[in-house]
């Protein structure tokens, strides 16, 4: 089942252009998001206890080729698109879940690494 929504949120590491087949590569990175929620005690808004939300984004063919060098780490960045969920197993033996980009409609850096690098972000008015 995929859900259709936005996540917005950084890149932890810098982009992977993996090369699948002669024809095909996906580039792919994780988003870590942190969803803010009100306190009860406070009022003010503070980063979920329940901890962060890491995303794997996959850019493939035309996405692929739009964003090719044009992303780093540290960007905060929002993803447009199609997202599912998948369990794996993690390093303590535990099961963890995480989401993962199923179809990407658009992107929008909202802050990048280099400032100066922000107009080569948009060559579509944000999106592609």
């Amino acid at each position: 089942m995929t859900i259709k929504g936005s996540a917005t949120g950084s890149i932890v590491a810098e982009p992977d252009d993996r090369k699948i087949s002669d024809k095909f590569s996906i580039l792919s990175f994780p988003l870590y998001v942190n969803r803010r929620v009100k306190s009860r005690e406070t009022g003010e808004y503070e980063n979920d206890p329940t901890g962060t939300t890491k995303i794997k984004v996959e850019l493939k063919f035309d996405a692929r080729d739009e964003w090719l060098g044009k992303l780093h780490q540290g960007d905060f960045i929002t993803v447009n698109g199609s997202f599912f969920e998948r369990e794996y197993d993690k390093k303590d033996g535990t099961k963890g879940r995480s989401l993962q980009t199923d179809f990407i409609e658009s992107i929008e850096v909202k802050k990048a690494k280099n400032p100066a690098q922000d107009d080569s972000f948009a060559p579509d008015g944000g999106g592609w």
